[in-house]
């Protein structure tokens, strides 16, 4: 199977699951999607405080990015790991990341 059959077929398979979810089980995507704007709003405001810092300290980085959680990715993200309780289990919901330069 080729690369794009191979993406095709995953993205298609996330869309059952995502389906399959909002039959079985609709509150836990109910309250991910509640949730899902307060942790990009902490991850936003990690990673402005971070860059605030750094520039501070004189720290010289490549970059300073952030990102929540999606919605594709949780589900993803159950199904593969079998939670009994996802909100309580899952410690990746936001991330912030700073790549630092370096001589090496």
């Amino acid at each position: 199977m080729g690369k794009h059959k191979r993406k095709l077929a995953a993205t298609s398979e996330r869309r059952a699951d995502a389906a399959r979810f909002w039959e079985e089980d609709p509150e836990t995507i109910r309250r991910f999607l509640e949730q899902a704007p307060e942790y990009e709003q902490l991850a936003s405001e990690v990673s402005y405080i971070l860059k605030k810092g750094i520039a501070k300290a004189g720290i010289v980085v490549s970059a300073v990015t952030f990102r929540a959680k999606t919605l594709n990715s949780f589900l993803e993200k159950i199904s593969r790991n079998k939670y009994r309780g996802p909100f309580s289990e899952i410690t990746d919901f936001a991330g912030v990341r700073a790549v630092c330069l370096y001589i090496a």
